[in-house]
């Protein structure tokens, strides 16, 4: 005969509520937001793409927006275009003062798709010479509805071209591709940045000696 108590019906209750409370609620807590931290940021850029199955305008700018600067944007309105396989968006609103740039572009499918198969290409337009872009980093691999790419640019440009090369096996073309979101931040280069790191730290030494 066993002489192990069985516990109340009650507490077993209450013990699966409180696990399934915990499991909603650790859900979208524990999510990873894909929003980049300078969203909002002085000389930042924020720019959203919506595709609208328009043959004249397929594409719609349905958010533009900077954060504070004391520099003068570029006034032209961004746009995006397709030819029913590769997606481009002319971002013009830079800022020239600043020497580096940091870009997120993000993707919303309607369905998942392979990280692996998106090629994004950045072309930069500058009158002033060359720009080295270079990709630093993305979501990663994997079937996912969202994806992003992460850029370093550095001279900032005049304007830049984005390219999403469609891939029609995977899926990776305007109509599937129903959102773009692009990030961008205006940033001293980081030599400069380092200089004034440093600068910092000795006004901060020479206080902490005075008597």
């Amino acid at each position: 005969m066993c002489t192990k108590a069985m516990k109340p019906l009650w507490v077993i209750s209450f013990v699966l509520l409180i696990t399934a409370v915990l499991l909603v609620s650790a859900g979208p807590a524990s999510a990873v937001s894909n929003v980049p931290d300078y969203r909002g940021d002085d000389n930042s850029v924020h720019a959203v793409f919506d595709w609208v199955s328009n043959p004249h305008i397929p594409w719609n700018t349905t958010l533009f927006e900077t954060g504070f600067s004391i520099y003068n944007l570029d006034p032209t309105v961004p746009a995006a275009s397709d030819n029913g396989l590769n997606t481009v968006i002319d971002l013009p609103n830079f800022i020239d003062p600043l020497s580096f740039k940091l870009m997120r572009i993000r993707m919303f499918f309607d369905g998942p798709v392979l990280g692996e198969l998106i090629i994004a290409q950045v072309t930069a337009f500058d009158p002033e010479g060359p720009t080295l872009v270079s990709l630093v980093g993305s979501s990663g691999p994997g079937l996912a509805i969202e994806h992003y790419i992460d850029f370093e640019i550095f001279p900032n440009p005049d304007r830049e071209q984005i390219t999403i090369l469609g891939n029609t096996g995977a899926g990776i073309i305007p109509g599937n591709l129903l959102q773009i979101e692009i990030d961008t931040v205006s940033l001293p280069e980081p030599a400069t940045l380092a200089v004034l790191g440093l600068g910092l730290i000795s006004v901060l030494i020479r206080r902490a000696r005075k008597p």
